[in-house]
């Protein structure tokens, strides 16, 4: 995992993980229970769609906790389950903003704790990349920005267990 995005999810995590459910999700999550090693572009942290109530409160906890370590928060987009956020450091204005995106999002299983905190359980990772998959390659979308590794990793990983 990238240093900046670690650094990023465990000072999230350990702010909204607990009270409000907030897991890695996305590539991460997939990478941290060693299905594959594809770098990630951005940190995805997301709570069970059960508690999109509380959602509102989690995305303001994040903010103030990414604040209060000495970041900038620009928030992109934000809606009732949904915040992207763009966040670089006070004392590194120039560097490029690191994007996190917090989601409320339907999981089967509670997340699992590993070291960078709660993580979507192994299944819920991997059908979350694969509702990713599908929505960037369906019909209705023509993007084909997301490569197909994670899901080749995933293959991989469960053909040989």
């Amino acid at each position: 995992m990238d240093p900046r995005h670690r650094e990023l999810a465990e000072i999230a995590l350990r702010a909204a993980g607990g009270d409000y459910g907030l897991a890695l999700a996305g590539g991460y999550a997939v990478r941290e229970h060693g299905m594959g090693d594809r770098p990630s572009g951005d940190v995805d942290l997301f709570t069970d769609w059960q508690r999109r109530a509380d959602f509102p409160a989690a995305a303001d906890l994040v903010i103030e906790a990414l604040t209060d370590h000495g970041f900038l928060v620009h928030v992109v987009a934000r809606a009732d389950t949904f915040a992207r956020l763009l966040i670089s450091r006070v004392d590194e204005p120039d560097a490029k903003p690191q994007k996190m995106e917090l989601a409320a999002d339907w999981r089967a299983h509670p997340p699992v704790a590993l070291s960078v905190g709660p993580v979507l359980h192994p299944d819920d990772a991997v059908g979350n990349k694969m509702a990713a998959l599908y929505g960037l390659h369906s019909p209705a979308t023509s993007s084909t920005s997301m490569p197909y590794s994670p899901v080749a990793a995933i293959r991989a990983i469960s053909s040989s267990g």
